[in-house]
Formats: C-alpha cells, sequence, structure tokens
C-alpha cells in the first residue's frame, strides 16, 4: 500500500518462521526496502553471543562477511603486554586490531602499541579468523545446556 501512495522507502515485519526462506523474494516481488524478522534477528544475536561468551559487544557487518568484536583484556589474557606486532606474529591471524578503548581514550594503534590489562580492544575480521584467534587466546566457545 506504501508504495501506491508514493512512499519512498517501505519496511514489512515478517514474522512467521515459514517465510523466511522466501524473505529476498518477498522483497523484490513487493519491493520492499526492508524486511525485519524480530525472533531470527534475535536468535542470530543469541547465536553469535554464545559463540564469543567474552565478548562485549558484537557488530556484524557487510552481509554477515565482517565482524567487529570488543573484548576486555584481563590479567590472565595471553596477550597483556604484548604489542599489536608481536600479538600479530605469535597468533599469525587474519585479524585486525583496529582500536583500543583505555582510561577514557580511544587508540588507533600501530605495531608498537602495547596491549594493557584492563584494555577493550575492537577486533575486525570474518567469523572464522576471529574464532580461532578468540579460540588461540584461551576463550572457548560455549555450548548451551540441554535439559531434558
Amino acid at each position: 500500500m506504501g508504495k501506491k501512495i508514493g512512499v519512498k522507502k517501505t519496511i514489512a515485519r515478517i514474522r512467521n518462521p515459514e517465510y523466511s526462506e522466501q524473505l529476498a523474494l518477498m522483497k523484490d516481488e513487493m519491493a520492499l526496502s526492508m524486511i525485519v524478522n524480530p525472533e531470527l534477528a534475535t536468535a542470530m544475536d543469541i547465536s553469535h553471543l554464545i559463540s564469543f561468551p567474552s565478548a562485549i559487544n558484537i557488530g556484524i557487518f557487510a552481509d554477515d562477511r565482517v565482524y567487529l568484536i570488543e573484548f576486555k583484556v584481563d590479567e590472565e589474557s595471553p596477550i597483556a603486554g604484548m604489542s599489536i606486532s608481536s600479538i600479530q606474529e605469535k597468533y599469525n591471524s587474519d585479524i585486525l586490531i583496529c582500536a583500543v578503548y583505555r582510561d577514557a581514550q580511544i587508540y588507533i594503534p600501530n605495531g608498537d602499541f602495547v596491549i594493557k590489562e584492563g584494555d577493550h580492544i575492537h577486533v575486525a575480521g570474518d567469523y572464522e579468523s576471529i574464532g580461532a584467534y578468540h579460540k588461540a587466546l584461551g576463550h572457548h566457545e560455549k555450548k548451551p545446556n540441554q535439559s531434558s
């Protein structure tokens, strides 16, 4: 209806899980700007939180190809006291530590920047790279308890 009366942007909320496979087709056929499925979005958020239980924030971009995850460096973290370049060298990962929040300041670190306990680091990469990095630091994916 919105398109017929000249509305520029239209959004449809689709809650029925039976339609989840057809969302792209419905978006095209009905000329919708966006389709929102609140239950699916909530399920995806929960799934990401389970995958990275030590994450403070998780942002997902570029159709789930890029993850931006915030972690707090605690006293037991193996990267506390290490420079960015030595972290990259030791863990040989395809992630980017793109920002560090320390003492109410945000830093864009270079290779010489040293990570300290209490820092909040923002790591960007694809799901697999961040998962491997996460495990290398001693964080392991938690599986939900299954109860009967």
